[in-house]
């Protein structure tokens, strides 16, 4: 992005020959006030992110410390206020959890989800039927344990979801590892009652029928068993499956939040970040 102001601010791309052409204090300058530009001319996360990288790239190529002093106070000019508060769309995704009744639908749709799979595992469509409990199973576990979506990604059976000594062979808690926490500190939930039931039937009923349940992810990727579901853990999800098994998991989602949610922003949100390929809104 760095580059592609340059030309079009007037620098000719035989010029641009190396990394210490964009760190000149004129340079940087004009690359970020194209951004600005770009952005409706407000500093953005966007021009934030490149004033940074040019700070990095000047200490790179060893920029002398007056045109360091000088990239310094360009950079601060484009990078935006540390918030304060949510961003406006967040807030209006949370807001409709102020209704009741959007509230009790929300927080019942990893079950109700389940339902569904067990009407389509009753038709014989056992593999969507499974794909969809893994859905339920990720919704249930977000609203009661709030990670991060490469951290639900890459829950693994019997390190990250435990038994811790029950006795029972049944996963009674989560635990996540400080690195993977927004302040470093590890976490250890007990999973509530209803995630168990969840859990346990997702991994009973449906797990076994994905063609990648050998491996340790409680959510396999789509074609090998020791990737994980992430987008770009599974090659299948880089290339995208094919068109039919696309409309058969959209429909059968888009069914789900129609029936569950009058306004499904925010769940479609938790689904659509798990089902990265899937294009639900």
């Amino acid at each position: 992005m760095a580059v592609a102001a340059l030309p079009a601010t007037g620098t000719p791309m035989s010029e641009i020959n190396s990394l210490a052409v964009l760190v000149q204090p004129d340079a940087a300058s004009r690359i970020l006030d194209w951004h600005w530009l770009r952005a409706g001319s407000q500093v953005s996360a966007n021009t934030g992110h490149i004033a940074a990288t040019l700070c990095v790239l000047a200490e790179h190529v060893g920029l002398p410390p007056s045109s360091m002093a000088e990239i310094r106070a360009i950079a601060r000019k484009a990078k935006p206020k540390k918030r304060s508060r949510m961003t406006e769309k967040n807030e209006r995704r949370l807001a409709q959890l102020n209704e009741e009744v959007a509230f009790a639908k929300t927080m019942h749709l990893g079950e109700h989800l389940m339902r569904l799979a067990r009407a389509a595992k009753a038709r014989g469509d056992t593999l969507s039927a499974a794909w969809l409990a893994s859905t339920a199973t990720a919704v249930t576990i977000l609203l009661r344990c709030p990670l991060r979506m490469e951290t639900l990604h890459a829950l693994r059976l019997g390190s990250k979801l435990t038994t811790l000594g029950n006795g029972k062979g049944i996963y009674s808690h989560l635990l996540v590892k400080g690195h993977r926490t927004e302040n470093n500190q590890p976490v250890r939930w007990r999973l509530h009652a209803a995630t168990i039931r969840v859990l346990k039937e997702f991994l009973d009923d449906f797990r076994p029928l994905l063609p990648t349940s050998s491996g340790p992810f409680l959510f396999p990727g789509r074609d090998h068993p020791d990737q994980s579901r992430a987008p770009g853990g599974s090659r299948a999800l880089q290339q995208g499956r094919s068109r039919e098994s696309d409309r058969q998991s959209q429909a059968a989602h888009r069914q789900a939040l129609g029936h569950q949610l009058m306004q499904p922003d925010l769940v479609a949100a938790f689904i659509t970040a798990f089902n990265a390929e899937l294009k639900l809104l």
